[in-house]
């Protein structure tokens, strides 16, 4: 079964975020890690400091790029959906 777009995940009440587009590998899998790339770079580093998740998933998204061109890899390309509704709730509640 093909790998479901992140857009047909998505509805204006819901905030969808992966660590790799459908056609791409997401790196830093393996059992002596406590993250994968893309968790360092978004829990770890971005989401403490960020005023939103989308300002948080915008840093990881750098820094995986950043980090993927260092080590030669195929860019993960992470995705995002924010629905609106969402978004704007959380904006409301200072996050």
């Amino acid at each position: 079964m093909p790998a479901a777009s992140i857009d047909a995940l998505g509805d204006p009440k819901t905030i969808v975020i992966t660590a790799a587009a459908k056609d791409r590998t997401s790196f830093g899998c393996s059992n002596d890690s406590d993250l994968t790339y893309f968790g360092e770079a978004f829990y770890r580093d971005a989401l403490p400091g960020a005023k939103s998740l989308r300002d948080a998933f915008e840093a990881a998204k750098k820094a995986i790029a950043e980090r993927e061109r260092r080590e030669h890899e195929t860019p993960s390309n992470p995705q995002a959906y924010f629905g609106a509704d969402l978004e704007a709730k959380l904006a409301a509640m200072g996050g």
